[in-house]
């Protein structure tokens, strides 16, 4: 089993992609290693030129994902802010 199906089964763990890429190149890379069906949300290159920003908007759209738990939405959230300070 993999690391991406094993944090899968977890319930506490929703897993999003974070790229410099523009969303056409990052899939088709992704594509390329057989991960493309792996992230359903992510922050890319075309939301924000600065690599904190475009994994807030990553984390923003894991939280809204209808596929996450509660829990998992707190979690997302929560990763993607805690370097404010």
């Amino acid at each position: 089993m993999g690391v991406l199906a094993w944090l899968k089964g977890v319930d506490q763990i929703a897993i999003g992609l974070g790229t410099g890429n523009v969303k056409k190149g990052a899939y088709a890379k992704l594509v390329r290693g057989a991960l493309d069906a792996s992230f359903a949300f992510g922050g890319i290159g075309c939301d924000a030129e600065d690599r904190t920003e475009l994994l807030r908007v990553g984390a923003g759209r894991g939280a809204e994902a209808p596929e996450a738990s509660p829990s998992k939405r707190a979690a997302s959230w929560s990763s993607a802010t805690r370097r404010r300070t």
